[in-house]
């Protein structure tokens, strides 16, 4: 949505939640599509700086992805692999700003 891409992060969460309740309620909460509003709403509470939020859109989101990969045997029916990518992408950019707001005393607290 334009309003991520400009900043304008009030302007899009109420539309992103609008389109994830509406897949939710048309196409059942297991759905692919309501994965991708999941992600959606997780890249925008990532950029926001919320990662509590963003983790936890971003582990329903993969649930979904895990439970259809079991059904349709891997994933690797049509769209599964570029649901995984997503969702790895997903993971790998929480990953990055976990660490980027880490403080220095947090990273060297003799953990591995």
């Amino acid at each position: 949505m334009t309003q991520v891409a400009h900043g304008r992060y009030g302007e899009a969460e109420p539309l992103y939640k609008r389109s994830l309740a509406i897949r939710e309620k048309a196409l059942g909460p297991d759905h692919p599509d309501v994965a991708t509003s999941l992600n959606n709403l997780a890249r925008l509470y990532s950029a926001q700086g919320h990662h509590d939020l963003t983790l936890e859109h971003v582990r329903r989101a993969s649930a979904i992805h895990r439970g259809r990969a079991a059904r349709t045997g891997g994933g690797r029916s049509a769209g599964g692999l570029s649901e995984q990518r997503t969702v790895q992408y997903n993971r790998s950019s929480l990953r990055y700003k976990r660490h980027a707001f880490t403080s220095p005393a947090d990273k060297n607290d003799g953990g591995p």
